[in-house]
């Protein structure tokens, strides 16, 4: 056999770094759809709060607590 100078990478060299490379983003992927999952449902929980808020200052404001018309039941 003749020894040559390898210039380049391998089949195998190649086929290791785009294994790594579609594991890695594959992971990324995972994580961006979790943290959108997250997002969503905090924004849920921020609505749900403005909501309730909402409600209890119209009611506050009506005057009247949790008896009917100023106390009278």
């Amino acid at each position: 056999m003749s020894a040559k100078k390898s210039l380049g990478f391998t089949l195998l060299e190649v086929m290791v770094a785009l294994s790594i490379c579609a594991v890695a983003g594959i992971a990324a992927m995972q994580a961006t759809s979790e943290h959108i999952n997250h997002i969503s449902s905090l924004e849920e929980q921020t609505y749900a709060s403005w909501v309730a808020e909402n409600r209890l200052v119209f009611l506050r404001a009506q005057g009247d607590d949790w008896h009917g018309k100023n106390g009278n039941k």
